[in-house]
């Protein structure tokens, strides 16, 4: 019978042969494992970053977005007054036609005229005592004119709601009546004969009307009349120099009506640095806000580039990627995205003006970057400490142990092995 110790002796010497690794491998594994960490703990590193910096940059157009939102509301409430105050002079005006007997008596006005002594005749309420101008306002007619006493009588059925607005609201600057024949104005707040004269650099009356009637190149009749706005609709101008002299304006105007004939128009002037005021005094931080028109004109700039300008400023000068008129192509509050960064459209309601937001791409970058670099430093830190830790131990410690087992497996087949160096602990 054959003796199986031979047999048993064979099969544990393969066992050992299989669960023997030789000392380079386990060398290399070692690198492998020591230098795998490390790279794991970078990239651990960099995708959290990288996951901060989008969560950052949603953050930050989320927040923009919202700061934008409230700048609408506080442009919408300003139009709204502008809005309110208009359809309350052409309302007021309109009813006079419509119920004579509701405008004051003519004695009213034949005294009116009476306080307001030695008065040029282009300007019958030139002379008016203080207290009775910021009341009442300023009329200006032209030479040979028909009698106005019509007119003037509906005109002070207005003045009440004139003075209210403007004593409650600084941001209104003019607010009047054009005549549709081009006769007389209606002004408040209330401006001498000689400052309107000053301010449109003319002569006389009926010159300066000319310049008043033109409103800066709007031609303001020419816009609301019945063939260039047949719905009766109020309209606003294009920004334009006041001849008043109080800077760059926009206008609200809006048609007045006896019945089916056109007699006229209300208006008010608000200067742009009115709305331009309410973007630039809460800027946003990492986002620009502009107001523009479909030709691409700026009523509001959040970056300031509107002060002291005495000439309309272009989009193209204030936003750096939406296109003249695209702006008002988009939806309402939608996002959109470009190379170059985000923006959004709002609309302005009764305007035909929209509110722009722009973020940068570089800015976000820069903001993020910002945000991020207290991790940035003691993630670094840490990383770096931890290299050193593991190199140290691997360099002083393990290392030497494993070229000490390479030594010792290799001794028996070489006997021209240098003896590595071992530490002394």
């Amino acid at each position: 019978m054959k003796d199986p110790r031979p047999t048993q002796e064979s099969n544990q010497n393969s066992e050992h042969s299989q669960e023997h690794i030789s000392s380079k491998a386990l060398i290399f594994r070692h690198r492998l494992m020591l230098y795998g960490a490390l790279a794991l703990i970078v990239l651990l590193t960099l995708g959290n970053t990288l996951y901060l910096s989008n969560q950052i940059r949603s953050q930050v157009v989320a927040e923009q977005s919202h700061e934008a939102l409230e700048s609408m509301l506080s442009l919408n409430k300003t139009i709204s007054v502008s809005l309110n105050h208009i359809d309350t002079m052409r309302n007021a005006i309109e009813t006079a036609y419509l119920y004579p007997e509701i405008i004051p008596s003519k004695q009213s006005f034949e005294y009116l005229n009476q306080l307001s002594p030695n008065a040029p005749i282009n300007a019958p309420w030139n002379n008016l005592p203080e207290q009775l101008r910021n009341t009442v306002g300023q009329l200006y007619l032209r030479s040979n004119v028909r009698d106005y006493s019509f007119d003037a009588r509906t005109l002070l059925l207005i003045a009440s709601e004139v003075v209210s607005t403007h004593q409650q609201h600084d941001g209104f600057q003019w607010s009047y009546y054009y005549d549709a024949e081009q006769i007389l104005t209606y002004i408040y707040p209330w401006l001498g004969a000689e400052d309107i004269l000053a301010a449109t650099g003319t002569d006389n009356m009926d010159a300066a009307l000319d310049v008043i009637f033109e409103a800066g190149g709007t031609f303001p009749l020419e816009l609301i009349n019945p063939s260039a706005n047949p719905s009766k609709e109020k309209v606003w101008t294009t920004p334009y120099m006041d001849a008043g002299g109080k800077g760059m304006m926009i206008s609200l105007l809006a048609p007045t009506y006896m019945d089916d004939k056109f007699v006229g128009a209300v208006g008010t002037d608000i200067t742009l640095k009115v709305l331009d005021k309410i973007i630039t005094d809460k800027p946003l931080e990492l986002a620009r806000l502009a107001i523009v028109d479909e030709q691409g004109r700026v009523i509001g700039d959040s970056g300031g580039s509107l002060k002291g300008k005495t000439e309309a400023v272009t989009q193209q000068e204030v936003l750096s990627f939406v296109m003249v008129g695209e702006a008002h192509q988009a939806e309402h509050a939608l996002l959109n995205t470009t190379p170059l960064g985000y923006w959004a459209s709002y609309q302005l309601p009764n305007t035909p003006w929209r509110l722009v937001l722009e973020i940068s791409n570089s800015d976000i970058r820069s903001h993020t970057f910002q945000t991020l670099l207290p991790n940035l430093i003691m993630a670094t830190a840490f990383t770096l400490l931890l290299l050193l830790v593991v190199l140290y131990q691997h360099w002083n410690f393990s290392k030497p142990a494993l070229r000490l087992a390479q030594f010792v497996e290799e001794l028996p087949s070489n006997s021209n092995l240098i003896i590595p160096t071992i530490p002394s602990k």
